[in-house]
């Protein structure tokens, strides 16, 4: 980020949130060196990131009417879904204020009826809700890397629970996971149909439901149709997808 200034400095008992800014984007992030999140001042609603576009392909699988998302971050996905979803309703968890007071005043999250902002521990607020969902993206980081909830198996079942018939987690992982069980077994353990995707960038992406999905070429045409839509081509990421689990 040597081309980029700190505009915004926020501090809270897990450490900072440094807000950076180069005059076409901003950038989040928790530490130096960490680039957590970033948007266009003028398309905040356009990803940037690979692993945020691949995480998007869940809405081929489910058109949803219904979505929470655990993590916030600078509210990448929150604000790609609200804007290209028409009537979406949003529910979002973020474990630390100063991460939801950086993404309303310098990521441009929208001040809307459709969205539902909620400062607790994503573990906790599954265990306790019990609202069903079309999607559920889980993009829970520390500045150490993953959360290890995103393995925990009770974590996983809550989420599964909260699933609407039909719907799908999306759940964002280090490609390093694949070749370890920290993550994929317990999955596996809660879901049906587990599908997978490698990013550019070195993430590893899960899609899991109970539900296995219909083949066909289908899927090809709405990939299409959500390109046009997002403003960036999702047929890459379907192709290089695959299926790991398949209970029929």
């Amino acid at each position: 980020m040597p081309n980029d200034t700190l505009i915004a400095c926020l501090r809270d008992e897990y450490g900072e949130v440094r807000v950076f800014d180069n005059g076409e984007r901003r950038l989040l992030s928790f530490g130096a060196g960490d680039e957590q999140s970033a948007c266009l001042k003028q398309d905040p609603s356009f990803l940037l990131f690979d692993y945020t576009q691949a995480m998007l392909l869940g809405l081929l699988f489910q058109h949803p009417r219904k979505v929470l998302c655990l993590g916030l971050g600078a509210g990448s996905l929150v604000k790609a879904l609200h804007r290209h979803v028409k009537g979406v309703k949003l529910t979002v968890v973020e474990l630390r204020q100063a991460v939801i007071d950086a993404a309303q005043q310098y990521f441009y999250l929208p001040d809307s009826r459709r969205l539902s902002l909620h400062c607790a521990d994503a573990g906790a607020f599954m265990a306790e809700h019990s609202a069903a969902y079309d999607l559920i993206f889980c993009d829970l980081y520390t500045l150490d890397g993953v959360s290890p909830l995103q393995g925990d198996s009770a974590f996983l079942q809550a989420c599964s629970a909260c699933l609407k018939p039909g719907g799908w987690l999306v759940l964002n992982g280090w490609r390093t996971h694949q070749h370890s069980e920290e993550l994929l077994l317990p999955v596996q353990s809660t879901f049906s149909e587990v599908r997978s995707l490698n990013t550019p960038e070195g993430n590893w992406i899960l899609f899991a439901g109970q539900t296995p999905l219909a083949t066909g070429n289908k899927w090809q045409q709405q990939a299409r149709d959500w390109s046009d839509r997002l403003g960036y081509d999702l047929m890459p990421y379907l192709k290089h997808s695959r299926v790991l689990q398949s209970c029929q």
